[in-house]
Formats: structure tokens, C-alpha cells, sequence
């Protein structure tokens, strides 16, 4: 893969992993100790080939890193490794296949494994994970969202309530609202929990547990069902709001509805306490 970009790039810092927006542009890094490179690529929506192809700098720590101008809010991201494949040594490096940032804080849509294409190896080959896929996977694969982390949390603080006092509720984002009986304006999302507060107040909890609220991907034998990974103990970023309990439509979205319920939590005197698995 070669650079492509018109786009002005210096190489940044190391200091924060993921996208971190400045007020001059965006700042990118990655951890990978035996990639041999590293790309960074640009999307427009509903456009399958880059806009971009930027190849990032390697540094001792292991980060690869590249600040990028003028890019804003809301771009579309994705990453390439270049590096030994080798699965008996643990490495499986494959330059054909967009990749996920670990620390994206957002994706575009839900991901979906179409004829195995996000996998690295081919699934059709009879010896399986040790034959490299060389087919691309863009078009099927989400992108990551570049998402502003401003947000006003005015004077929130966690309710700190004393574990011997903790009388905990363990709910479903989804779940909790889906059903038409729950009479909320948005049905099975963050907004539509915020709607439920009242209730949960009456109950006479100190704090809500919620079910995994982390980007999932369903596995494919449930897909291959028409089921979906509803639970969510299927993590595949721990740094992004699973999207599909988002009420809007644009890519971030769900990022700030997210904060929007904690900080609705808080106010309400509740905790807020994450299943993470």
C-alpha cells in the first residue's frame, strides 16, 4: 500500500491512543510492536475506497502516530497493518483487511461478518487460519468516527454511595425500554432509559448496573441464525457506545446520548455502574 493524500501530516504525538481532536486537526495513534507499517485511511460516507491513504510513523515505544490539519469532527477512519503473517508465532497481519482502531471512540454502522471477509484468513481454504484472505474487506467493513470528547458535564459528580448502602439494579439498555409497554418516545436506546428514571427512583435502588454498552460484534453462527449478539459479551471495542442503542442517525451520535444518560443518572442521585467484559 502507498500514500495517498493531499492532506498536510506531521508526526504528532504518542501521548493519547485513538483520535484525539485539537483546535488545529487530529492527532492519531496506534500500539502494534510488529507491524512493519502502519496506514491511516479517510472515508466519505457511503463510499467504499479511501479518500486517503496515509502511512503513519513508527516511534520506539511501539506507537504509530500522525497528526493530520484541518481534519474535524465527525470523519470517517480506518487502519491498515502491514506485518508478518505467521500464525504458528502468533501473527497474523494482513494489509488486505481494514481494521478497527482498539480506541475509536465510535463507528458508522453495526458490523456485520459478510462471506467471513472482516476475518484475516480465508474461511474457505481448506486449511483454514493458516491461508491469508487477500480479498479487501472496505466495503463491508464500518468505519471508526472522529468524535470531539467536549461535552458539558456542568457540575455532574458520582453519587459515591457507600457499598454497604448499594442496592444495585442490573438492566439492558435495549432491553429495559424496547417493549411498546415502557411508553417512552425512544424505545430501547440511552435517551429512552433517561426516560425511565422516575421509576427507577421509586424502586428504591441506589444504582443502576447496566449490561455490557460496549461495540459488539455479533458472531457468526448467530448471525447465520438471524439472531444477533444481544447480550453484548462479544467486545470488540471498549471505548465505543454500542451504536445500536444511539436514537439518531449520524455517526457519533450515540457518543453523546451515552453522556447524556450518566450525566441524567447522576443528577438523579443514581450510580452508574458498567458490566465490562
Amino acid at each position: 500500500m502507498e500514500q495517498k493524500t493531499t492532506k498536510h501530516v506531521t508526526p504528532g504525538s504518542i501521548d493519547q491512543l485513538g483520535a484525539t481532536v485539537s483546535g488545529r486537526g487530529v492527532n492519531f495513534a496506534v500500539y502494534s510492536k510488529f507491524a512493519r507499517q502502519m496506514f491511516l485511511l479517510f472515508f466519505n460516507r457511503d463510499m467504499d475506497q479511501p479518500t486517503d491513504v496515509i502511512e503513519m510513523f513508527p516511534s520506539d515505544e511501539n506507537i504509530w502516530h500522525v497528526f493530520v490539519k484541518e481534519i474535524k469532527p465527525g470523519q470517517l477512519y480506518g487502519l491498515k497493518a502491514a506485518g508478518p503473517y505467521n500464525p504458528f508465532e502468533g501473527h497474523r497481519f494482513n494489509e488486505y483487511k481494514l481494521l478497527v482502531d482498539p480506541y475509536a471512540k465510535a463507528v458508522s454502522d453495526p458490523i456485520h461478518n459478510i462471506d467471513g471477509l472482516l476475518y484475516g484468513y480465508d474461511i474457505h481454504a481448506s486449511q483454514k487460519d493458516l491461508v491469508m484472505d487477500k480479498r479487501e474487506n472496505m466495503h463491508v467493513m464500518t468505519k471508526c468516527v472522529v468524535v470531539d470528547d467536549g461535552f458539558n458535564w456542568g457540575d455532574d459528580r458520582p453519587p459515591r454511595i457507600p457499598w454497604e448502602e448499594t442496592i444495585l439494579y442490573e438492566t439492558h439498555v435495549k432491553g429495559f425500554t424496547a417493549d411498546p409497554s415502557s411508553r417512552v418516545h425512544e424505545p430501547g436506546t440511552y435517551m429512552g432509559l433517561i426516560e425511565k428514571i422516575p421509576y427507577l427512583k421509586s424502586l428504591g435502588i441506589t444504582a443502576v448496573e447496566l449490561l455490557p454498552v460496549f461495540l459488539r460484534y455479533s458472531r457468526d453462527y448467530l448471525e447465520d441464525h438471524g439472531l444477533s449478539e444481544y447480550w453484548g459479551y462479544n467486545t470488540i471495542g471498549f471505548f465505543a457506545p454500542e451504536i445500536t442503542f444511539g436514537s439518531q442517525s449520524f455517526p457519533g451520535s450515540e457518543v453523546q446520548e451515552f453522556k447524556e444518560m450518566v450525566k441524567a443518572l447522576h443528577a438523579s442521585g443514581l450510580e452508574v455502574i458498567l458490566d465490562v467484559v
